[in-house]
């Protein structure tokens, strides 16, 4: 399995709230200094090719503690199919609210996901930003 971080993609996203990290188990990963938050983006090579964007994304929230999914949304992204999920969840002890939105670009599935801890306002400008800075190649 190979990520498609430098070869098929990159995010560039900048904001003087955020902190970009250094993450191994992450493509690219942000933390927002003053709450929290996090934005981070994954990619997978040669494999998981034959699942559905939905299952996928699926798994990804029952894969997190007391995981559900609140709403899930076909979409377009980047003029490619794409589907967005919201969902629930504990991590780490946090109640959080997730936001994913994955896509499949020739052999490479991606995964673009907003962590939240619940309680917080809505943030959807910071995560819009950052798909917006995404770029395939």
């Amino acid at each position: 399995m190979r990520s498609a971080k430098g070869h098929y993609y990159n995010v560039s996203f900048n904001s003087q709230a955020w902190k970009k990290l250094t993450d191994p188990q992450s493509d690219f990963a942000w933390l927002n200094k003053k709450d929290g938050r996090i934005l981070l983006s994954n990619s997978f090579c040669h494999h998981l090719e034959n699942e559905s964007l939905s299952d996928l994304g699926r798994k990804s929230i029952q894969a997190i503690n007391d995981g559900k999914i609140v709403s899930e949304k076909k979409i377009i992204f980047h003029k490619t199919p794409a589907v967005e999920i919201e969902g629930q969840g504990i991590v780490d002890g946090v109640k959080i609210n997730l936001k994913l939105l994955n896509t499949k670009r020739g052999p490479c599935y991606f995964d673009f996901i907003s962590i939240d801890p619940q309680g917080l306002p809505n943030q959807n400008d910071d995560f819009n930003s950052f798909l917006n800075s995404v770029e395939f190649k």
